[in-house]
């Protein structure tokens, strides 16, 4: 039987102009080369729903696609990003008004598999994408809408986007020994919630122009 790779992404929306309508949790097959998995929104889903995939067959690669936020305001809305390594926020404690993360606490070593210096870094794919720009990531649980929590995001890390999955994806990619691919549409800036401001329909058409050929 010939392997096959795994596309990977939180709602239907963010695959249904690629593949049309899908059941979300299980795994469809697209064409003789790839399935689909709609996971759901959030670390905690994608972590449960990806690993009972991986379980149940052995995939050459998997790519996660969605959308992002840009903390970095040097990428431009609508624009399609590589996104090359991925941090979960705010994964340790509060002490007083400073934070410290899991690595702070040694309650996880930074080198410590999946773990490369603190942060997850797929193994790389064979997939050509030099076109679109590499940039870091940053998995959080509650997307940023207001000020204080930009501040609070932009004083503890150096990310260029933030989604709410994709550190869960190379997470499980990385501890099956899987290579994993992260293609994200920027849908809006991250700042005080604005979604007049919003480019959701535009960034989910650039993302599905920039993936429909590589799932082919």
């Amino acid at each position: 039987m010939k392997q096959k790779s795994l596309l990977v992404a939180s709602t239907i929306a963010e695959v249904s102009g690629l593949v049309g309508t899908v059941a979300p949790y299980k795994v469809t097959p697209i064409n003789d080369n790839w399935n689909v998995l709609i996971t759901g929104v959030g670390m905690v889903p994608t972590v449960f729903h990806l690993s009972q995939a991986l379980h149940e067959e052995k995939y050459l690669r998997i790519m996660n696609i969605g959308l992002a936020g840009a903390i970095n305001r040097n990428l431009l809305l609508e624009e399609v990003v590589n996104v090359i390594d991925d941090e979960i926020a705010f994964w340790g404690s509060e002490d007083n008004d400073d934070y410290l993360s899991v690595f702070d606490l040694n309650l996880q070593k930074v080198d410590e598999s999946p773990f490369t210096n603190r942060k997850l870094i797929p193994l790389a794919t064979d997939f050509s994408i030099a076109t679109y720009k590499k940039v870091h990531g940053l998995t959080v649980q509650t997307v940023t809408g207001s000020s204080n929590s930009l501040l609070k995001l932009n004083k503890y890390y150096a990310a260029d986007i933030e989604s709410m999955e994709g550190a869960a994806v190379f997470y499980v990619a990385n501890q099956f020994g899987i290579p994993a691919l992260q293609l994200r549409a920027i849908s809006n800036y991250v700042e005080p919630r604005n979604r007049k401001s919003w480019r959701m329909k535009e960034a989910l058409s650039a993302l599905f122009d920039a993936v429909r050929n590589l799932i082919a």
